[in-house]
């Protein structure tokens, strides 16, 4: 099979090499905002007389090929910008410097875009991508605008509820999705127990999500790849944004370190219930000291330009959330959890087809859980963070082609439930957690080509070793769970070695104009783990290394997509048919509490098992006119297999669900007014619940009928949104932002209790099932303002 892989592999790059044999000289350049000087990514950039092109990067940088000696017309667009033109005749090598004005917005709103059906031949990564100004149209929840709440909007998406900022892709977990912040690693990205996520909307700059045909240069997670950039600070002036809003505030502060090579970026976010809890309500009998919460965020980044072929970039975000309940019968919890992730960039352009990019990163996560009952304390933590390097290669003979290789390596280190106990007088012994170590190291290969007018084609491979490595102790233990004996490993001394060969391949072929096809297949490996130890958003979650009991996930996904631009109507529609095999999926025992018991192995309390998931994507996307959105709806199945779980039958995985649309509108005629809605339903998540009881010896007895064998009423709200634009006053831009969240309060599931009433002595016992329900009907509004 690798032989048969790589020989394709070499085929197509000498297929390609012989389609674009013909002399060509390089057009390359970079494309800025005009008053901010702020790279612009995304942007069409088409050579007129040959309807071919293709799109700015992340940092604004684009390449294409051109015949020399022949004049051709460059076309520069990009939504709310005015268009660009450039005549060139080029005899070498030429570099450009392109800068937008951006449009203004009278009566009408003014979008520049190109022919929709070029797009479907081009990309070949099964992706969506956002920028800021897209993003900002999504009805803001109590001020706030989040990019993860519009990734949940999607198809093949699909959200775990209210106040739950995970999402599930293709039947995937949330811990097989890998979030990236500015090149590193966010393990956890819920606020408020998951009502917002970690990043602040003032700073995201493009939000781009791959769930099909990922390139090889991603690796260690199953099912998708959530890429988040920041916004690079403006390098002519310093300027400000903020806004305040029922719950919370955000500030970001942006200008010049050296004007035109060096710039700055900082943001903030807090809550501020609690200074409200304290200083207005801290009086009232109900929530006197019984209630503080809070959270904040904080975003950096710093950019230089070295020279015209080097740039040096670091980012940097901490987050953190605390919570502390108190009630009057001696009762307190304390739940606290936070995010720290830091990167730092250096771009080298050797010339104008090679590209160096050299990324130093680190990410921690941790949680603190404690609770206090009438002389009885308990606290249970968790701990996984990561440190390395990654290294590209890009290489670009032509707008054609692109060639990304390069290595990465991680350090991990877990700390899985660090468990204490004591009352007042004696302590439990649970022993001393002693953090878990590990490495990956990965060689990757990812080549992109058009194979001729119609065809075009990516393909990768990617070659991963995991390692779990001391210090580490293995406890020796019989069938009834009696200590024998122990093992010591060294620092550094190779417990379990686990090895993979990841292929990814990517097709598109042009039908013609407006239609295309698209087919990808994906082999992932990831060799880290989250089980979760509750059915809520709570962020008891622990991660987990691969060992030499726990063995790497795998899977296997091919996909099978139709796409079609509808130019009377102006719409882009597709539909797309997945296939996910997913193996070695991961189940905490049944009765496991958190936290490692005395002579307790850390990989003794799973069950292993698999996952399928099937089914099909549609979406119509609207993007030009005073009207936009888009309509998107899924159809699948999703099931796990456990051998020793529902007595080996397949059962539904806790988010199957059947049905999932959202539809999103956007509403622009007037300049001071700009109105969005966003309307979401999905069936209800499965649960297991007894189908009878019965009395015996004067004890309760539930009977079940299998694993998740209950399923939810279904989930649905309706968000509204109005944004008002007042005249600006000089320099200083405000808005106000109305918003309703649940608009016609529908009163979602969160999840089922039981509560008993009557005797059992008499026989007058009833239980009866109660519903519990997060967010009615919540309004909002928000002031914003720049400067």
């Amino acid at each position: 099979m690798r032989r048969i892989i790589i020989s394709i592999f070499f085929m197509l790059i000498l297929y390609s090499q012989f389609a674009n044999a013909q002399s060509k000289v390089n057009i390359t350049g970079q494309v800025l905002d005009a008053e901010t000087n702020e790279p612009l990514p995304g942007v069409n950039v088409m050579i007129s007389e040959l309807g071919q092109g293709t799109a700015s990067t992340s940092d604004g940088t684009f390449q294409l090929s051109l015949i020399p000696d022949t004049k051709h017309q460059l076309r520069f667009s990009f939504i709310g910008y005015e268009e660009q033109l450039f005549d060139l005749i080029c005899t070498t090598d030429t570099v450009l410097s392109v800068q937008l004005s951006p449009s203004v917005l009278m009566t009408e709103e003014v979008v520049i875009q190109a022919d929709k059906s070029e797009d479907l031949h081009t990309q070949l990564v099964d992706r969506v991508s956002l920028n800021a100004e897209e993003i900002e149209r999504i009805p803001h929840l109590l001020g706030e605008v989040d990019p993860v709440k519009v990734v949940q909007m999607l198809p093949g998406i699909q959200t775990a509820g209210d106040g739950n900022t995970g999402f599930y892709v293709r039947g995937g977990q949330v811990d097989q999705n890998l979030i990236l912040l500015d090149k590193a690693t966010i393990y956890n990205a819920s606020h408020l127990f998951g009502f917002f996520s970690v990043f602040n909307g003032n700073t995201i700059g493009e939000v781009s999500l791959d769930k099909g045909g990922i390139p090889a240069y991603y690796g260690g997670r199953l099912s998708s790849v959530l890429n988040i950039e920041t916004q690079a600070g403006d390098k002519h002036e310093w300027k400000g944004k903020g806004n305040l809003g029922l719950i919370a505030a955000n500030f970001k502060l942006e200008g010049p370190i050296v004007k035109d090579k060096s710039s700055l970026m900082i943001a903030g976010r807090r809550t501020y219930y609690d200074v409200l809890q304290k200083s207005v309500l801290e009086n009232t009998s109900l929530l006197k000291s019984s209630l503080d919460y809070y959270f904040y965020d904080l975003n950096l980044k710093w950019d230089y330009l070295l020279s015209d072929k080097d740039k040096l970039t670091l980012s940097s975000y901490m987050g953190n959330d605390h919570f502390h309940y108190a009630n009057f019968e001696a009762f307190q919890n304390n739940i606290s959890w936070g995010n720290q992730a830091s990167s730092l960039q250096w771009q080298h352009s050797f010339s104008s087809q090679w590209l160096s990019e050299t990324t130093i990163f680190g990410s921690k996560y941790e949680m603190n859980l404690g609770a206090q009952v009438s002389g009885y304390h308990i606290q249970i933590s968790s701990e996984v963070g990561e440190a390395g390097v990654h290294q590209e290669f890009i290489y670009s003979p032509s707008d054609k082609q692109t060639l990304t290789t390069g290595i990465r390596f991680t350090h991990y280190r877990f700390v899985p439930g660090a468990l204490q106990a004591n009352t007042e007088e004696q302590a439990l012994d649970f022993g001393v957690p002693v953090p878990l170590q590990a490495r990956e190291g990965a060689a990757f290969l990812h080549y992109e080509s058009a194979l001729g007018e119609k065809l075009s084609a990516g393909i990768g491979i990617r070659a991963s070793l995991f390692q779990q490595i001391g210090p580490f102790q293995r406890f020796l233990n019989d069938e009834n769970g009696r200590h024998l004996d122990t093992l010591f490993y060294q620092k550094n001394r190779r417990i379990a070695q686990h090895t993979a060969l990841e292929p990814r391949i990517s097709l598109v072929y042009e039908l013609s104009e407006a239609t295309a096809l698209k087919a990808t297949f994906d082999h992932n490996v990831q060799y880290i783990h989250m089980a979760p130890m509750s059915s809520v958003s709570l962020p008891t979650d622990v991660w987990v290394p691969s060992s030499s009991l726990i063995k790497p996930q795998k899977a296997n996904q091919f996909s099978l997509g139709y796409k079609r631009w509808l130019k009377a109507l102006e719409l882009n529609a597709s539909v797309t048919a997945y296939y996910k095999l997913m193996e070695n999926q991961l189940e905490y025992q049944n009765g496991v509490l958190l936290g490692k018991g005395q002579y307790q192995n850390f990989d003794d309390k799973f069950y292993s098992g698999q996952g399928d998931s099937y089914g099909l994507e549609w979406m119509i996307k609207k993007e030009k006119g005073g009207m936009k959105g888009w309509l998107a709806y899924t159809l699948s199945r999703t099931s796990r297999t456990f051998k020793d779980i529902n007595q080996g039958l397949s059962f539904p995985a806790k988010y199957d669900r059947l049905h999932n649309l959202s539809l999103l509108v956007n509403y622009r005629k007037h300049p001071k007014w700009h109105f969005s809605g966003v309307f979401t339903l999905a069936s209800g998540n499965t649960m297991t619940l007894p189908v009878a009881r019965y009395i015996m010896q004067g004890n309760i007895v539930n009977e079940y009928a299998g694993r998740n064998n209950f399923r939810l009423p279904s989930y649905h709200r309706l968000d509204l949104s109005a944004t008002y634009y007042p005249v600006p006053k000089g320099r200083i831009k405000s808005y106000w932002v109305f918003s309703l969240y649940n608009v016609y309060s529908r009163m979602n599931p969160y999840y089922i209790y039981f509560q008993a009433e009557g005797s059992l002595r008499d026989y007058s016992l009833e239980i009866n099932a109660r519903q519990v329900s997060l967010f009615p009907v919540i309004p909002s509004v928000s002031y914003h303002i720049s400067f």
